[in-house]
């Protein structure tokens, strides 16, 4: 009897081993000397034989990372980048719009010149997890209060760290819901912290139409 239990507990712990080895992440802070100097962030993924790169300040490289991976990879590779919610250093390149081919524009400038890598964090994960959905988050990686109606700096740690709790929060109930959708986005709305992009957003049931349009067509596959 004592042999079968073992041959069970050996059968539920190695596919988590072999997991293990052959699925790595790494996240690492890359110093740069851009506009300023400062960091980016760079993820490597290895799989196997397969090698996946977010290169440090080539964001187009992050479009719809996750969907390459099963969902308890795409948990994994989200938790490693959530370890720098709380490093408030600069980033090496000064604020300035992303995606600029999306059709949504968000706002048309913003006040802010410099953004801390917490926000370049969050800013990956929109686009790493929602794809060409991730233009109804941000285009800037600037932040916004909803209540003093500012932008916020990069040095203001209060309401940064606001901000990456509600993206703590939805990376822990991804965990509970079993997937990542694009309505996910949604839920990003109705807090105190957005980013500055979603001020000038469209109300929620025109983006809703708009993802379901978006998600039925055959060519891109939705997170559902």
């Amino acid at each position: 009897m004592i042999k079968n239990l073992l041959l069970v507990l050996n059968l539920l712990v190695n596919p988590i081993i072999l997991f293990a080895q052959d699925f790595q992440v790494n996240v690492s802070k890359v110093e740069l000397k851009r506009d300023y100097e400062g960091f980016l962030l760079q993820l490597e993924v290895k799989k196997g034989s397969k090698r996946d790169k977010i290169i440090a300040g080539n964001y187009s490289s992050s479009y719809a990372f996750l969907r390459s991976y099963s969902f308890e990879e795409q948990i994994k590779i989200l938790e490693e980048l959530a370890k720098y919610f709380t490093d408030f250093s600069l980033c090496s390149e000064k604020v300035s719009a992303r995606f600029l081919t999306t059709r949504v524009q968000g706002v048309t400038k913003v006040e802010s010149t410099q953004y801390c890598i917490a926000i370049e964090a969050m800013f990956l994960m929109n686009y790493m997890a929602f794809g060409e959905a991730g233009m109804y988050l941000a285009k800037y990686p600037v932040l916004f209060n909803k209540c003093t109606r500012k932008e916020i700096n990069m040095n203001d740690s209060e309401n940064i760290i606001k901000m990456t709790k509600i993206y703590s929060n939805w990376i822990n109930n991804l965990k509970s819901k079993g997937y990542i959708s694009h309505y996910d986005l949604l839920d990003f709305y109705d807090k105190e912290i957005i980013w500055v992009d979603m001020t000038k957003m469209p109300p929620a049931r025109e983006i809703i139409w708009a993802l379901q349009d978006m998600y039925s067509r055959p060519y891109i596959k939705p997170l559902l």
